[in-house]
């Protein structure tokens, strides 16, 4: 299963810090980022989808104002529609298929 995560940060003096931080909650799972601070994260269970929504809460909570952002439903497959250069296509579609259950 996989999603997709975007965020938005409008404090630029901590922009760095806020999405290092949203980043690292990241950590330990298969991510591809697609845009600047848009990413296609791969778990293996609903849960993980639960936790990784109250941690970037968590960051926006603690940054009020400051950070947004959006997290797509849960995907098994599903066919992603936009305009990338052929090898970022390439990249995510090689990630989720070697993650796909």
């Amino acid at each position: 299963m996989h999603f997709i995560v975007t965020w938005e940060i409008y404090n630029e003096d901590e922009w760095d810090a806020i999405d290092r931080t949203l980043r690292e909650c990241m950590e330990g799972y298969e991510v591809v980022r697609v845009l600047k601070t848009t990413y296609v994260v791969q778990i293996q269970e609903q849960q993980q989808f639960a936790d990784l929504h109250k941690a970037w809460a968590d960051v926006a909570e603690g940054h009020r104002g400051e950070v947004e952002f959006i997290m797509s439903p849960l995907m098994k497959a599903g066919q992603y529609a936009g305009y990338f250069r052929q090898e970022k296509w390439e990249k995510l579609t090689v990630a989720l298929e070697e993650g796909a259950e």
